[in-house]
Formats: C-alpha cells, sequence, structure tokens
C-alpha cells in the first residue's frame, strides 16, 4: 500500500531498444539489469501489485525476473508502440481480483527513479485530489506518472504508438507535478549509456 492507497506499478519494458542496438532491459546499472532494477524500485515504494509488460526477447527478460513478486503480461502487439503496452497494464488490472485504486506507470530506462519518488507521486495525488500527478523535468510533464482508477478509460483509449503525453495535455486540468531531478536520465542511444556510466 503507497499513502493508504491500493496501488499497482505497471513497468513497461516491451520494447526492442533499436537505437540503443542492445536490450536496454539487460543494460547493468551498478550491478543490476535496469530491468530489474525498475522491479526493485517499485516494490521499495510498496506497490501491492507490479505488473511488467515484456514484448521483445521476452522469455530472456522473463528468466532475469524470476523470483520476484511480480505479473508478467506479454505484449504481443509490442511493435505498435508504448501505448500498446500501456494498455496491456491497465486491460490487466481491470481483470485483477485486487482493486486498486491507482497506478503508477513507469519505464524501465529511467535509472535514477527512486521509490521515494514514486511515493511522492501517489500523495501528491492524494493530498491534492488530483487523479492524474506527473514527474516534471525538462520542463515537461512525463513518466513516472500516477493515475487514479477513475482515469484509467481514458489510458484506455490512447494511440498504440506513443504513450502518456497526450492524456497529460488533455487532461491538463486534473493534472498535478512533482519535480523529478534527472528524469531526463534514460538510456536511449549508446551515448546516453556513456555518459551515465561515465565517472
Amino acid at each position: 500500500m503507497i499513502c493508504g492507497q491500493l496501488t499497482a506499478a505497471i513497468i513497461l519494458a516491451a520494447g526492442s531498444s533499436t537505437r540503443l542496438g542492445q536490450s536496454k532491459q539487460m543494460v547493468m546499472i551498478d550491478g543490476q539489469p535496469l530491468i530489474v532494477r525498475a522491479v526493485k524500485t517499485a516494490l521499495a515504494a510498496q506497490a501491492d501489485i507490479v505488473v511488467v509488460i515484456l514484448g521483445f526477447d521476452s522469455e530472456v527478460h522473463r528468466r532475469v525476473l524470476e523470483g520476484f513478486p511480480v505479473q508478467i503480461v506479454d505484449n504481443g502487439s509490442w511493435e505498435r508502440g508504448m501505448g500498446s503496452s500501456l494498455k496491456e497494464g491497465v486491460s490487466f488490472l481491470a481483470r485483477s481480483s485486487v482493486e486498486v485504486q491507482g497506478a503508477v506507470v513507469m519505464v524501465c530506462d529511467q535509472p535514477l527513479v527512486t521509490s521515494e519518488h514514486i511515493v511522492n507521486l501517489v500523495g501528491t495525488g492524494v493530498t491534492l485530489q488530483k487523479p492524474i500527478v506527473a514527474s516534471l523535468y525538462a520542463n515537461s510533464p512525463g513518466v513516472p506518472a500516477y493515475f487514479h482508477k477513475n482515469v484509467f478509460q481514458f489510458l484506455l483509449g490512447i494511440d498504440d504508438a506513443h504513450g502518456a503525453k497526450n492524456i497529460f495535455r488533455i487532461h491538463a486540468q486534473n493534472l498535478a507535478t512533482v519535480p523529478f531531478a534527472g528524469g531526463e536520465v534514460d538510456i536511449d542511444l549508446p551515448t546516453d549509456l556513456e555518459r551515465f556510466q561515465r565517472p
């Protein structure tokens, strides 16, 4: 439970990392794969259900998650884009026997996300009574982001090729943000990885 609410974490990890040239899910940061790092962050934040959406090379990624208390969902349409994976995660929650009050959407390639930041997103939603709370970095809202169950229907209507950016824009009146220093750091390109690993 996070801030007194039954909360899920949806970790989007289905992409093929074409621009990086290797599986970003398996990139080692501080001795552990990025996908494991994301799962541990969600669990440390006390998420009640951690749902990991896999796609490309799913068997390899599934093996590295063995032993973790997570729900793995294979997205057979992962090539359509991040939106398709997000919808798979929300649909899974709709079918779950545990009725969560909200979900934090995460990606696996932001190495600076902390469990404290995840808790802060949910707490801000509870305190301000806002159904959407996004991380703020590079002067723009982004993930990780918290969504109350009342807006899950909007997530199910997003375009397959895009994430939640349009939701932030269309529902700006229902949006709060939490500053995330380092949120712009993600591992998309070989130069990103080199820059992050540089002493």
